[in-house]
């Protein structure tokens, strides 16, 4: 493929309170082998020295845009600005505390090439620890590849907590891969408010097309313990809203049908299907609270002690 022939690219990088990986993680962004890219990056109002290191950044690489919010969005609002900023054909939300592969965006766009119906990718991992040590490297094993699967079944294992031999299938981890930009923005627009989970994006890029994942590690994630007591997300608009509702499922239940009636691109009958799936991730739900409180009773009644 010629150079002129290449898909365009964006990558964007949301930025806060980022420092202590920013020297590491952006040169590595920048340096990709796929030469076709724009690289967005917006920094949050950061108070320590992000910003800095990312006008150094700037200075040093092409196709390179950077922008610093006046006063701190949140991650969502961020993630939204960097996305609605893109011209590319494909989309990658890139993490400040990520370390892509160099042909992190190469490889991921080839499977894009030998393949129309493919709608996200995503490579396999390493978790490290705050040394570079590999905590767990993650793979499909044991469970069905994404791309072997139907379109229905990757919707519905999105809301299913499945664990094979302690490893848990992870097919909300596509909204870090690569996607077609012009569908995740459709998704992200069509909802008036917070997405509290990447599960309801993947949900629908899941009935759009097919998932594909990459059976070669081409990144990094840091390990930064639970998101919860994280620094920099605190003070959050999603992780307050998080913190106040104590029923984070019934919100998505909501946003997947909003979604649902207000995405452009969905047809009666896409309607017709995400509804259908719809009620059956309700219908799991409903029975593993079920059986979880019969087990509580079973496990009362069991303890009382006849005189």
């Amino acid at each position: 493929m010629s150079k002129v022939a290449k898909p365009l690219v964006s990558i964007g990088l949301p930025v806060f309170l980022g420092e202590k990986f920013l020297r590491e993680s952006l040169p590595k962004i920048c340096r990709q082998s796929y030469e076709n890219i724009e690289i967005i990056v917006i920094d949050d109002n950061s108070s320590d020295k992000s910003l800095e290191i990312c006008k150094m950044m700037y200075k040093r690489f092409k196709n390179f845009k950077l922008l610093s919010n006046k006063k701190n969005l949140g991650a969502i609002d961020n993630f939204k600005k960097t996305l609605f900023l893109s011209k590319g054909d494909f989309f990658c939300w890139a993490c400040q505390d990520d370390f892509f592969d160099k042909k992190f965006i190469e490889k991921q766009v080839d499977i894009f090439t030998k393949n129309k119906n493919i709608v996200a990718t995503l490579p396999s991992w390493d978790l490290v620890d705050s040394k570079n040590n590999i905590i767990s490297t993650f793979t499909y094993e044991n469970f069905k590849l994404p791309q072997d699967q139907s379109k229905f079944a990757n919707a519905l294992n999105l809301f299913r907590s499945r664990k094979i031999n302690g490893t848990r299938e992870k097919n909300n981890m596509f909204i870090h891969g690569l996607i077609k930009t012009k569908l995740l923005k459709e998704i992200t627009t069509s909802y008036d408010g917070i997405i509290q989970s990447d599960r309801v994006s993947v949900f629908f890029l899941a009935l759009f097309g097919k998932l594909f994942f990459i059976e070669e590690t081409l990144w990094k994630r840091s390990d930064r313990g639970p998101i919860l007591d994280r620094k920099d997300r605190i003070k959050d608009p999603l992780w307050i809203e998080r913190k106040r509702g104590k029923y984070t499922f019934y919100n998505n239940i909501k946003t997947l049908i909003s979604i649902t009636f207000n995405c452009r691109s969905m047809n009666l009958f896409k309607q017709f299907f995400s509804l259908c799936l719809i009620f059956i991730i309700i219908l799991i739900r409903l029975k593993i609270n079920l059986l979880n409180n019969l087990s509580s009773i079973v496990k009362k009644l069991t303890n009382i002690k006849l005189v």
